[in-house]
């Protein structure tokens, strides 16, 4: 049975009985005074001592200690107690003494205790006493050999415990201490000095001075050395079982919480509780905590030193935890900031003591841990929620010496079951409001080094749930590419290194090495309705005219947890193009199911005009979300602009060198052709279309290099995988090595990324805020700077509309339709630009594409503008920018390797360049077609794509069509018949 105990500490009422119980005993009053007994009675007898109960708990005694060398003898002894602290008589024959090591350390009876002794020169063990099913905490002896020349002391000869010299210094390496000793004469300067019992006695001795109390004492002032200074041989060898470290747990005595098997059960005020907030406009926190923690740790630790060298290191905490906690906050007054809170549930040490205890003796705190981000402007706040949550981890290093100098390795695994949440979150009605709010609240655990002297944070772990919520007004939302109103409860863990780590290995090696213990993990668990498109037809309309808004929500998106379907109504907005006007409602929609996703809203529009302006948008989608309505109705979440259908959006399908990717209606991602270099992200040894493994989300669009491929999810982080450091380095693998599975490229996760471009060497990624970023080797500087890595590196723009990757170039859109350009100049390709000033000689530009060697703009008429490379021009004539003759109603314009694609108005594509492998598609097998032509066979295309050596194009029934080299299987996963394409032929893949 696990004991729980329910302790509520209310801060005005316990501060009330201590200030009672202050005035009764000033006044003379309180229960311990009794009336005055009268002359001659004197006092009343003391009663007799109470009777001991029966045994509760066992201790042995000494906790642990150093033996040096194997003739030493130490003396052990067992009592017991009861429920109250009062001593029992153990019976010898129920008793039972146990070494984990006899070959190491043995344990033997004599007379009426024990007696250990070192049976090896070297070695540790763990000492068990039990009678019956009553278990003492363990002990842990360990034999070793001291430098030569050490001083040993024992407990008996320390007259006063140690201090630090300076206390307000962190622990480490040359940190001092002071300790007054006896019988040890006047050790020298710079000899080391171990203690053999329990206290934390060792160092280099810094000074050494009689004592001015005492003729036979002696002051000494230590410093911290590493343990190879120490020791010559030792092997440290400690494994605790989750049993051992539970009954080694001692809980926060602040709150006055009992422990059961496993098992912490505490319910205090939050005053409790300590929070360091990073605003001084933080005028009130208040509220009730109620935790329950379940753990089953085990500790593995190895220190072995030969010669004074550290052979072996390891220090790892594995395990399960599991917790539930109902936790309610109340912020008052103006926030701008936030505030980390941290409940101390209690801590295990492990018993190791000696002159190792300053080292080696960890501590594995047990905390429940919640943190409150905010940018708020109310006045009252409310966040309650219960949270249940699970996690299995395994986290520490590992040391192994080798002749080249030995390789310190980071150990860490998180598995996290999904939290179960019911949460409650109060917000203002204010539509001027504007709130953003984060709440996390999990488990936390850590691995210090160290003793109440020297104390170091290794590790930390955390784990728990998080829920994060913005509001705020229509028109802010709307017009502020930054600020998105939703909400999202995620799962998060993360393992990481503490403040003190590079001390920590110092102290255990005698030098500091690198190590990356930083591990995260996060899940997605139920968020607020998200749009995969909302769009109309037309990107300009009349007074009078319908103008229909389609709106596709994410299938995943539309579930939350506890609620189920959370669509109540779709609504559109309008955004005046006037400073301070409001955000008109247009139009709305109610589901008609439990299920629904896709809406069709109709307005007849009242004037004529236009989806954006200048880039800008006019139109956007809001929800009104179920579970929170009545706020919602006022402040809706955001479902993002309205895009115009006739203008094209890129990016459902693309090709790499070997392979195809494409976007389904539901947001998965499949592939297929070659798994060479690990392209398709899944099995590489099919190559049929399948689906791509490890996404974490939906996602919107998808690009792909020469032996890469990158999708963008729906919430605006980039996923990439395949081969080389243009995605190992991007995505923190490094190296030229394969990425099998999606890994999250290192973009800031709190930047959301819009719009992706890849080309053979890099990619470009445009965020809300109309930045640029980069990845891959920018060799030709077409990241704005020359370097042959491949790491997120933000470019140098701003105020951007859309970006266009090339071989060895990058195209830059600008907000108000200018080009800029960056990169290798050879072919013309810049535009003779230099960069990064616009490309001369062009009108307004609304969406640009770039090939290996060519540049192409589509200007706001439909027609297309190309420079460059003369293979792939479109035109004859020089590389300077110039309109393509006779190429009108272009609504969307791709690029290949060395090909160029542009979408009709009526569906059709046209295609010209270099036709090798027929990858131009419009039937000539061969050479460089120089004028735009239509290909054959395409009708009703909603988007086409040019790969490195084949091209790709998307009916509106979501039929992928494919043309140009087959031999690895990109047109359709088969690599036998036909080896290429002249043609469009359907893939067999289907969205």
């Amino acid at each position: 049975m696990i004991n729980q105990l329910n302790v509520q500490l209310r801060r005005l009422g316990l501060i009330g009985a201590l200030w009672l119980t202050t005035l009764l005993a000033a006044c003379g009053g309180g229960s311990n005074n009794a009336t005055p007994a009268g002359p001659g009675m004197g006092p009343p007898p003391a009663p007799p001592p109470a009777a001991a109960g029966p045994l509760a708990r066992i201790e042995i005694s000494p906790p642990g200690g150093l033996l040096v060398g194997t003739t030493e003898r130490r003396t052990l002894s067992i009592r017991g107690f009861d429920a109250n602290g009062r001593e029992v008589q153990i019976p010898d024959t129920e008793l039972s003494v146990t070494s984990s090591s006899p070959a190491s350390i043995e344990v033997n009876r004599s007379g009426n205790g024990f007696e250990i002794r070192a049976v090896a020169p070297v070695g540790t063990a763990v000492l068990n006493a039990a009678v019956g099913t009553i278990r003492a905490k363990p002990a842990v002896f360990y034999a070793a050999e001291p430098v030569a020349g050490a001083v040993l002391v024992s407990d008996a000869q320390v007259r006063a415990a140690p201090v630090a010299v300076d206390p307000s210094a962190r622990g480490g390496l040359g940190w001092r201490y002071r300790v007054t000793l006896t019988g040890v004469g006047t050790p020298a300067a710079g000899s080391i000095l171990l203690g053999t019992g329990t206290l934390p006695i060792a160092g280099r001795v810094v000074s050494s001075t009689p004592s001015t109390t005492s003729a036979n004492e002696t002051d000494v002032v230590l410093e911290v050395v590493a343990l190879p200074a120490l020791f010559r041989n030792m092997n440290m060898s400690l494994q605790l079982t989750p049993e051992q470290t539970n009954a080694l747990f001692v809980p926060n005595p602040r709150l006055a919480t009992n422990t059961g098997k496993q098992s912490t059960h505490s319910k205090v005020s939050l005053s409790a509780i300590e929070c360091k907030g990073d605003s001084p406009a933080l005028a009130a926190l208040t509220g009730e905590l109620e935790v329950k923690v379940d753990r089953e740790l085990s500790l593995d630790h190895q220190l072995e030193i030969v010669n004074g060298s550290v052979r072996n290191a390891r220090l790892i905490v594995s395990g399960n935890y599991s917790g539930s906690g109902k936790a309610v906050m109340n912020l008052g007054a103006t926030v701008t900031g936030g505030v980390g809170c941290e409940l101390e549930l209690g801590a295990i040490p492990i018993p190791i003591t000696g002159p190792l205890s300053a080292f080696i003796a960890p501590v594995i705190p047990i905390r429940f841990k919640a943190e409150l981000g905010a940018q708020i402007q109310v006045n009252l706040f409310t966040v309650s929620a219960e949270i249940k949550q699970s996690a299995q981890t395994r986290f520490g290093f590992e040391w192994k010496a080798s002749s080249e100098g030995g390789q310190l390795e980071g150990i860490k695994s998180l598995t996290l079951s999904d939290p179960e949440v019911t949460r409650n979150v109060s917000f203002p009605t204010d539509a001027s409001a504007r709130v953003k709010a984060t709440l996390f609240a999990g488990l936390a655990s850590g691995l210090s080094v160290g003793n109440a002297l020297v104390k170091l944070d290794a590790i930390e772990l955390t784990a728990g749930p998080e829920f994060e919520a913005k509001f705020g007004g229509l028109a802010d939302a709307a017009s502020d590419a930054v600020y998105t109103t939703e909400y999202e409860l995620k799962a998060k863990a993360a393992v990481g290194p503490g403040g003190d780590i590079a001390e920590v290995i110092r102290l255990l090696l005698g030098s500091s090495r690198a190590i990356d213990l930083s591990l995260k993990w996060e899940r997605s668990i139920g968020k607020s309705p998200g749009a995969t498109a909302v769009s109309t037809e037309k990107s300009t309309f009349n007074a009078g005219a319908t103008v229909r808004f389609d709106v596709e929500l994410n299938p995943q998106s539309v579930n939350f947890p506890l609620v189920g379907y959370n669509v109540t109504e779709v609504r559109i907005y309008r955004l005046p193009n006037v400073a301070g006007a409001s955000a008109e409602q247009i139009a709305a929609a109610t589901p008609t199911s439990e299920a629904q996703t896709s809406f069709q809203i109709n307005w007849v529009a009242d004037r004529a005009g236009s989806v954006d302006d200048a880039g800008r948008p006019n139109f956007f989608a809001f929800v009104v979300e179920k579970p929170l309505a009545l706020i919602t109705g006022i402040l809706p979440f955001e479902l993002g602009p309205v895009f115009a259908r006739d203008v094209g959006q890129q990016g459902l399908v693309a090709g790499s060198g070997v392979s195809s990717i494409a976007v389904r209606a539901n947001g998965s991602v499949i592939t297929w052709g070659s798994g060479d270099g690990d392209v398709l992200g899944r099995d590489a040894s099919n190559p049929l279309p399948g689906l791509v493994e490890g996404l974490p989300g939906p996602v919107s669009t998808v690009a792909a290099g020469g032996w890469y491929s990158v999708a963008l999810l729906a919430d605006g982080q980039v996923y990439a995988w395949g081969w080389g450091n243009r995605v190992a380095d991007a995505t923190a693998q490094y190296g030229m090595v394969t990425v099998p599975r999606p890994q999250r490229v290192q973009i800031p996760q709190s930047t959301r990324i819009t719009q992706i471009s890849t080309r053979y060497f890099h990619s470009l990624a445009l965020d809300s805020t109309g930045r640029a970023w980069g990845f891959g080797p920018s060799r030709w500087g077409q990241l704005g700077f020359t370097s042959t890595f491949g790491d997120v590196k933000q470019v140098g723009f701003s105020n951007l509309r859309a970006v266009a990757a090339g071989e060895r170039h990058s195209l830059f859109l600008t907000r108000d339709g200018k080009v800029l350009a960056l990169g290798d100049n050879e072919f013309g390709q810049l535009g003779g630009a230099s960069g990064p000033v616009p490309v001369p000689g062009l009108p307004a530009i609304k969406a640009i594409a770039a090939s290996s060697f060519g540049s192409y703009a589509l200007d706001e008429t439909g027609s297309v503008w190309s420079w460059g490379d003369s293979t792939v021009l479109g035109r004859t004539g020089n590389s300077a920018p110039a309109r393509i003759p006779g190429l009108t109603g272009v609504k969307a314009i791709s690029a290949g390797n060395y090909t160029a694609f542009a979408l009709m108005g009526d569906g059709t594509v046209r295609g010209w360049g270099d036709d090798t492998y027929g990858r131009v598609g419009v039937g000539a097998g061969g050479g460089v077609i120089i004028t735009p032509t239509r290909l054959p066979g395409l009708t009703d295309v909603v988007e086409v794509n040019g790969a490195e050596f084949h091209g790709i194009a998307v009916t509106r029934n979501g039929t992928i069509y494919t043309w140009g080299r087959n031999d690895l299987g990109a047109l359709n996963g088969r690599r036998d018949s036909p080896g290429f394409s002249h043609v469009p032929m359907i893939s067999g893949a289907n969205r």
